[in-house]
């Protein structure tokens, strides 16, 4: 089987999983393509394997239907022993997402105990409320 046959066989299989998983939490391609900034036609594209979705674009998606990359994909790369690439690249969306969370979590704002102002407590340390 040529490479090429072989990565056209991993879109589909990465498409349909996007799928499975969008349907089992009920959300229809409308819902999704919103919150990843995409047209519907272009979920549909990735979950037939016709489009091979961007590292990003997946790491979005797997954010959005509160999966882990691993979660996601992890049957895929279990399933064939050729994958090892593809299971490297998961594990390195695992990372990149820890990453990414870890930034978030620096970047928002700490509420202060007890002063039921969650989220506001910046502006007051700052004097601007």
């Amino acid at each position: 089987m040529s490479l090429k046959t072989q990565n056209v066989e991993r879109d589909a299989a990465i498409g349909s999983l996007i799928r499975e998983a969008r349907k089992s939490r009920g959300l229809s391609q409308m819902k999704l393509a919103e919150a990843i900034g995409v047209t519907f036609q272009q979920v549909q594209k990735y979950e037939k394997g016709s489009n091979r979705v961007a590292l990003s674009t997946f790491l979005l998606i797997c954010e959005r239907l509160n999966l882990s990359p691993t979660e996601l994909v992890g049957s895929v790369a279990e399933t064939r022993e050729a994958d090892t690439l593809l299971a490297a690249k998961v594990r390195e969306c695992d990372q990149l997402k820890k990453q990414l969370d870890g930034i978030r979590s620096l970047a928002m704002p700490q509420p202060k105990a007890g002063t039921g102002t969650e989220g506001f407590a910046i502006g007051a340390q700052n004097g601007t409320e």
